[in-house]
């Protein structure tokens, strides 16, 4: 009886297996248009040029964004996220002509709206945004921060990124939202005798005046959240 008994049982739970699988299997796989968020699907990023202008021993730092984008139906404006950042600059590349961008925070969302000075809607296409502004070092472990730490007996301080969940806005403007997937070429210029590191391997390293450039290869498309710098 008790043999009976296991077998009775092991012949359920392999039912209910078996009858849950076609609803596990009918699942949907990940689609953009129809992902949550709170980001136009309209404007689509696709590779996202970063340069960061960092040292350890300034609580600020400058940076510029260049961001290519697939517009997929007229617009008056990009929205995109960004949080505790200042715009120096920001214009909008298509087909050659250059096009001064209005940048207007929205605190409340953690956003800018980018609309062209001249009144026009942006067109259907590819565009190049191009941003420059500036941010802030936290000392708490949220987007660009700084983390003290002794080596010889003497304090140092080195910098790094922690960007998840949705911490990248406070690094550079950014399409900062899971569903947006965008190659990523990242650039750092540091002071002379500073290491660098990112996501992908360095590809060059020259001195420039106030500095040392490093270049790094291009990752392959992933969220802004997984983008990873440190010095």
């Amino acid at each position: 009886a008790v043999k009976t008994f296991h077998l009775s049982c092991s012949a359920a739970v392999l039912a209910a297996v078996l009858a849950a699988a076609p609803s596990a299997q009918a699942q949907q796989r990940f689609r953009f248009d129809t992902t949550p968020g709170h980001l136009s699907k309209q404007v689509v990023p696709t590779r996202t040029a970063l340069a960061l202008d960092l040292d350890p021993a300034r609580d600020d730092f400058g940076g510029r964004v260049d961001i290519t984008l697939r517009v997929r139906a007229p617009v008056p404006a990009i929205e995109l996220h960004a949080h505790e950042l200042s715009a120096e600059a920001a214009r909008l590349l298509s087909a050659g002509r250059a096009r001064a961008l209005r940048v207007t925070p929205l605190p409340e969302s953690q956003t800018w709206r980018l609309e062209p000075t001249d009144g026009q809607a942006i067109a259907a296409g590819t565009h190049r945004l191009e941003i420059r502004y500036r941010g802030k070092v936290n000392v708490a472990s949220e987007g660009l921060f700084v983390a003290p730490y002794t080596a010889d007996g003497r304090a140092q301080r080195m910098l790094a990124t922690q960007l998840e969940a949705i911490h990248a806005r406070r690094v550079f403007p950014a399409f900062d939202e899971p569903a947006f997937r965008s190659v990523f070429e990242i650039a750092v210029r540091a002071p002379e005798g500073f290491e660098v590191a990112s996501n992908m391997a360095r590809t060059h390293r020259s001195a420039q005046r106030g500095g040392v450039l490093h270049r790094f290869a291009p990752t392959l498309p992933m969220p802004s959240y997984l983008v990873a710098v440190a010095v």
